[in-house]
Order: structure tokens, then C-alpha cells, then sequence
């Protein structure tokens, strides 16, 4: 396509961003490059193709940019996170019904998100604990993602108050790294619980403690012998949906000893409903829905927990999800090696990270940290 035929496109979209006090550079196809919006621009889009520059142009949507990004049609170049921002400012307006149903397509696999490849999660997760859950800041003085995951670990430690021997519930343990801190550093017998089969398997293999044990189980589904001291839940909330969390807490308020003490941080939003944003996280990554702080606090409070304290800390996971975005680009070649070359899922945790950053970053979505007792 000739840079004539090309000209209304490059105006259209050029004034969706003047409007919005953006600007970037474009590239079509290594050969044609346009200014679009106004001013400096901080960073490049790049276009493998003239139609698919078109198509955005005419539908400036975050699904449009979504399912040409995932598929290899375009990226960014220059300042990532200003990249970002001008991705986020794409509409999120119902698309053409033609349009949906193409778009609607992907290559997302019948396998949770975290079964990907353990080996690809190690390359931008903290070692050793393999955190994948928003760090801790303490204060300031964290430089590094591994301090701030262990400084997370220390603050659920000084609030739980573990003992030896005490039984624990680790419930969305992810790979094992809360889990192996308390068996380890305090002596607890402890119970992780994962929907990931791969995440178990890695658990049972780096947490040496005999004291520990991984089940592949929701959480509906795991009912102890008898109940536990002590529970933590590290970012598992969100992947229950909003109906089921009266039922989340009850099931919890049944697995704890009265005294009982619980640890819950979980991602919540300002508006308790579905997003089209999350709606598209849904679509390619998991299924998760953000809950308001006061209606998890009051789910709590009627099965019968007492709220201890309550933090705010959006800040600590913009940072942590940032971290793991410079990472992801800094070892974006061993992460496909990891991946078998699979282009498509690297995107994905390249692009919802980001996303997830500047939402953190600008307070569109916040991080809560609760300690509770069972009364």
C-alpha cells in the first residue's frame, strides 16, 4: 500500500492521539515511518504489515491492539512504558459484531497460565523463592525483587507469628517459595494447595523440608483432617469469582481453629464491576475478577473473622510487576528457548504485566494486605 492510499489512516489515528497529548513514531514494514500525535515521540510502533496499521487506525481498541500484538503484528520500540501508555488509551467501546468474532480468536492453550513453563516463570522471578505475587518495599529500602519478596515473606511472618509444629495453609501457593520459608525458617507443618500440576511437581522437588506437601486441588475441594493454626492467601482471591467469595470465606472460617490467625493480599478495584479490560485479561491470560477492599472485608468479618489490620501498598506492585517486565525483556531469548519458541505466550506475559504496572502505577486497580484472627 503506497504511502498515499495510507495518508487517511495515518491522519485518523495522528488525531486520535493529539486529542489524547500523546505521540509516537511509526514504522510500516521496516520502509514507511509517520509522527503520529504531537510532540517528542518517546517511543515506536512498529507494523510488520500496512493492513494491519489500517486496522488499528480505523478501530483504535485495546481488543484490536491486543489480538495484532499477541499475533506478531506490531510492537514498540524505544521507552517501553511509554509505549504502554499510549496502548492504554485505546477505546474499550463495543466493537463491530464482524469484528468481535474475529478478534475474539486465539491460540490460548486448555492449560492454566501457570503451567506455561516453570523454567520460563525462573527467568524473571525472584530466586529462590519463586514468588509470583506482589513484593514488599519496607519503607524504601528495598534496591532489588529478590529483597522485596523476602521482605514480603518477613511481614506475613511478623504478623502471623509461625511456631513449630503449628499447621499452616499455604492456599494458592503458587511454586512452593511461602511455603518452603515457613517450614524451613520457622518449623511449621505446612500444606500448600495449587490448581497447577506443574507448580506442585517443582514444590515437591526444591522444598526439601519433610514438613511440607503439595496438593493439586481447588480450594473447594480440600478438607484437612483437622484445622489449621495458621493460613495464607497470596494472591489467589482474584481467580474466585465475586459470587463465590461469601462461599470462599465460610469454606476458610471452617479449616481454621478459633484463634487462628490468616494472612490475605490480593489485587482489588476501586468499582466492584467486570471491567472490558479485565474482561480482555480473561480472555487471554485467566479468569479472575477484582473485588472492592470493603465488600472482601465485609465476606470476612461475617464468617466470623476479626480484622487486625489492613494496608494499601499499590506502589509495592508496581514495582514488582515492573521488575518482572525488565526482566522478561532483558531474557526474552531464553524465556522462548523455555517456551519452545512459543512467540505468543511471552507476549502474553509481556503485555498484561505492563498493562498491570501503569494500572498499579496510576491507581486504577491497588494491592491490599490484611492479617485476620478467627474469632
Amino acid at each position: 500500500m503506497t504511502s498515499f492510499a495510507l495518508l487517511p489512516f495515518v491522519v485518523r489515528l495522528s488525531g486520535y492521539l493529539k486529542k489524547r497529548g500523546l505521540a509516537c513514531s511509526c514504522r510500516i514494514e521496516g520502509v514507511e515511518t509517520f509522527l503520529l500525535g504531537r510532540g517528542e515521540p518517546q517511543c515506536t510502533f512498529t507494523f510488520n504489515g500496512s493492513r494491519w496499521f489500517c486496522l488499528l487506525a480505523a478501530y483504535p481498541h485495546l481488543t484490536t491492539f491486543a489480538w495484532l500484538y499477541l499475533n506478531g503484528h506490531v510492537d514498540g520500540e524505544g521507552d517501553w512504558m511509554s509505549f504502554a501508555k499510549i496502548v492504554d488509551t485505546f477505546g474499550v467501546s463495543r466493537l463491530p459484531r464482524f469484528l468481535e468474532g474475529v478478534l475474539a480468536n486465539s491460540p490460548l492453550s486448555q492449560r492454566t497460565h501457570y503451567d506455561w513453563s516453570t523454567a520460563a516463570y525462573a527467568c524473571f522471578l525472584d530466586d529462590p523463592y519463586m514468588q509470583y505475587t506482589c513484593g514488599r518495599l519496607d519503607n524504601g529500602n528495598v534496591v532489588t525483587l529478590e529483597e522485596a519478596q523476602i521482605a514480603k515473606l518477613r511481614h506475613i511472618a511478623e504478623g502471623l507469628k509461625p511456631r513449630a509444629g503449628e499447621r499452616h495453609l499455604d492456599s494458592g501457593c503458587g511454586w512452593g517459595g511461602l511455603t518452603r520459608y515457613f517450614t524451613e525458617t520457622f518449623g511449621t507443618v505446612s500444606d500448600g494447595i495449587t490448581i497447577s500440576s506443574e507448580q506442585a511437581a517443582f514444590a515437591r522437588k526444591h522444598v526439601p523440608s519433610e514438613q511440607a506437601r503439595f496438593l493439586v486441588t481447588g480450594f473447594e475441594a480440600h478438607t484437612p483432617a483437622e484445622p489449621y493454626d495458621l493460613v495464607t492467601v497470596v494472591g489467589m482471591l482474584e481467580h474466585v469469582p465475586i459470587r463465590r467469595h461469601g462461599e470462599f470465606f465460610n469454606w476458610l472460617s471452617a479449616r481454621v481453629r478459633r484463634g487462628g490467625r490468616v494472612y490475605l493480599q490480593c489485587i482489588t478495584a476501586t468499582h466492584a464491576p467486570t471491567t472490558d479490560r479485565v474482561r480482555l485479561l480473561n480472555r487471554y491470560v485467566f479468569e479472575h475478577e477484582l473485588s472492592r477492599i470493603e465488600d472482601t472485608l465485609s465476606l470476612a468479618s461475617a464468617a466470623g473473622f476479626r480484622v487486625v489490620s489492613v494496608e494499601e501498598a499499590h506502589n509495592d506492585y508496581a514495582f514488582t510487576t515492573w521488575e518482572w517486565v525488565e526482566r522478561i525483556r532483558a531474557r526474552r531469548d531464553e524465556i522462548l528457548q523455555h517456551l519452545n519458541g512459543d512467540e505468543w505466550v511471552y507476549r502474553v506475559l509481556l503485555g498484561y504485566l505492563t498493562l498491570a504496572s501503569l494500572s498499579l502505577t496510576e491507581e486504577r486497580s491497588h494491592l491490599h494486605r490484611v492479617f485476620f484472627v478467627k474469632e
